[in-house]
């Protein structure tokens, strides 16, 4: 049996919390390994390249080789060939897909995304192979929210990306309920951030509050100097965007029937 691949441990990057992404919740004192487990699985397990399949990308190395000419044609294959890797591996790192950013929050990190890469569509395609498959493949990751906007932490502009997102991931007629965190932040308040979100609902009757299953929960943390929302659905039957309880729901139920 082959020896059993080391993961690579990920670092943290000097990032700011400025776009669409995930916000992950772990293991206390596990940080690292999380947001490395976490990037395997999204990225070079192919969940995220069978979403976004990556352009193609073009071989040089025969053309270079071609153009050296003389005796040394199979050594300059060669090298242009090595070149063509590194130069390669250089543009991976560069338009890595991922990001982790570490948040000073206990027991938090944000994972951000790279365009085109789509959170919500991302994490609901993993828990749909959780749910079949029964297996995580995460070991100190809890819980997975889909971050869809991000903006300035302030009542003007959080009130302006809730429009955005009720206009754009919140559907007509639906069900709904608001969740809002604060972390880090000192200025704004828990209640008047669902205010502001609330308000900016249309009151034409087809968008009703629902606080024990809604279809869409729309979820807001106001982190340090920025807001962070989405528009997250069937949060039920996700088990509140927990794989771990997503892939032992059925099992439980068995067992309490026979129980």
């Amino acid at each position: 049996m082959p020896p059993k691949r080391k993961r690579e441990t990920i670092p943290f990057n000097p990032h700011t919390v400025n776009g669409p992404g995930v916000w992950v919740t772990f293991v206390r004192g596990r940080d690292h390994q999380a947001a490395s487990e976490l990037i395997d699985l999204f990225d070079e397990a192919s969940l995220a390249a069978e979403l976004w399949p990556p352009e193609a990308v073009a071989d040089d190395a025969n053309a270079e080789a071609t153009a050296s000419g003389g005796i040394d044609d199979e050594l300059a294959a060669e090298l242009a060939e090595l070149k063509a890797e590194s130069k390669q591996k250089r543009k991976l790192v560069k338009d890595r897909r991922f990001n982790a950013v570490l948040t000073d929050v206990e027991c938090v990190f944000f994972l951000l995304c790279k365009t085109p890469v789509d959170p919500l569509k991302l994490v609901l395609a993993y828990f749909e192979r959780v749910e079949k498959t029964k297996v995580t493949k995460l070991r100190y990751v809890q819980r997975l929210i889909p971050i869809q906007h991000v903006c300035p932490a302030n009542l003007e502009h959080v009130a302006a990306q809730a429009r955005k997102i009720v206009e754009l991931h919140l559907p007509s007629p639906t069900t709904y309920r608001v969740e809002a965190h604060i972390r880090s932040h000192g200025n704004l308040q828990k209640e008047e951030v669902m205010q502001a979100i609330v308000g900016a609902i249309p009151k034409d009757g087809t968008r009703t509050v629902d606080f024990k299953d809604p279809a869409y929960t729309l979820f807001c943390t106001v982190f340090k100097s920025v807001s962070m929302m989405a528009s997250v659905p069937d949060m039920g039957r996700w088990s509140k965007y927990n794989p771990n309880t997503i892939a032992t729901k059925d099992t439980a139920a068995e067992k309490n029937e026979k129980e």
